[in-house]
């Protein structure tokens, strides 16, 4: 009897497709949806993974620099995909038996991969009330209480819902879970918020609420209690849209927007040299998908790159060289930083800062425009 042909080796295993492309399978099939997130991507056949070891391990090497850390870009860049990523790659939940992370970072890489305990927040889930600290009270609440369930950590710690946390201080939750999770491991607790500035503008007391608890939250991560707090949002302080199509050695042009929160403790990362390339896609990264895809037919004979320069704008430079002017707190020669405290920020690598970028979902829609791929990303 004829034997059957052996399984492909790559048909299960995540590996890497060329130099910047990862994926599960022998091909790439179809352009990962506009809501997948790392975890999906990176467990799906025939999806393109970009993995972006440069900005997490940038974001590594912050993890202990006891402040807050802080990043701003656009809607349609990718920042929830971010996100995701930064939770999994130091979320202590893991398939051990097959953690895509042996093939993304190898064996040796930073002591953090996989070390820590993650809250994960996204404030765009609260509901659009007027009692705002009722609902935010109660999605805290929910949320640490998920988070002890996850772990499997019932019988060795009380879940948060049994903590009396009064309902002006819902910051407590974090604190008290933090301070608990002490006592069962020395992984601490990274506490990640998505659209973290949303309650300023969608609730009339958002703001104050909000500015308390993350004034707290800040005050944990400098105590140690909280190991990190990472803040995200997609909203333009001023600084952020106008630097799309920048050009590196150009200002950035501050145009008018509401104040900011007062966050003395947070590291604004959004300029900063190196996370450049955190999100988006850079100009080598975009010819590695369009290659990565090349066995199918294209309905478009030029290049991706092509496209992109004869018909769908320019590249885009958030980082600037004058980033303290963004930076909170300022300049340490003015005295911000804490007695004996050294500049975090300055033995991170920046050799990408001025690498051009582009967002996420316009080069989904222009790959999905040559291959064929349905509009799932909108119109170009």
């Amino acid at each position: 009897m004829e034997s059957s042909p052996p399984s492909s080796l790559h048909s299960k295993s995540l590996h890497r497709l060329n130099k910047t492309v990862f994926t599960r399978g022998d091909a790439l099939e179809r352009l990962p949806g506009p809501d997948e997130e790392f975890d999906d991507v990176v467990n799906a056949t025939g999806v393109p993974l970009v993995f972006k070891r440069h900005a997490l391990t940038q974001f590594a090497r912050l993890l202990d620099c006891h402040h807050a850390l802080m990043f701003r870009r656009p809607p349609g860049w990718g920042l929830n995909f971010f996100a995701s990523m930064v939770s999994a790659t130091f979320d202590r939940d893991y398939d051990h038996k097959d953690d895509p992370f042996q093939v993304l970072v190898g064996e040796e890489w930073d002591r953090h991969l996989h070390r820590h305990f993650v809250l994960d927040l996204d404030f765009t889930r609260l509901p659009c009330v007027a009692d705002f600290h009722t609902e935010f009270h109660a999605y805290l609440k929910k949320e640490c209480r998920d988070l002890v369930s996850r772990y499997r950590l019932e019988k060795q710690i009380g879940s948060p819902s049994l903590y009396r946390v009064p309902q002006e201080k819902p910051e407590k939750y974090i604190s008290l879970l933090a301070m608990a999770l002490r006592h069962v491991s020395y992984d601490p607790l990274l506490v990640i918020v998505r659209n973290f500035d949303v309650p300023t503008f969608n609730y009339p007391r958002g703001r104050a609420a909000l500015n308390q608890f993350l004034n707290v939250l800040e005050e944990k991560v400098t105590t140690k209690i909280v190991g990190s707090l990472f803040l995200l949002s997609n909203y333009d302080d001023g600084t952020v849209y106008s630097c799309m199509g920048r050009n590196p050695l150009a200002m950035i042009r501050k145009v008018p927007s509401l104040p900011p929160l007062d966050l003395p403790r947070t590291l604004d990362l959004t300029h900063n040299l190196a996370f450049q390339t955190a999100v988006g896609f850079t100009r080598p990264e975009i010819d590695a998908l369009d290659d990565a895809f090349s066995h199918l037919e294209a309905q478009d004979a030029r290049r991706v790159l092509d496209m992109m320069d004869e018909d769908y704008g320019r590249r885009s430079v958030f980082s600037d060289r004058l980033a303290r002017k963004h930076q909170c707190p300022p300049d340490p020669v003015k005295e911000a930083w804490h007695y004996r405290e050294e500049d975090p920020l300055a033995g991170l690598d920046t050799s990408k800062a001025f690498e051009g970028i582009y967002g996420a979902q316009l080069i989904m829609k222009v790959l999905a425009r040559k291959y064929g791929f349905p509009n799932i990303y909108g119109r170009l």
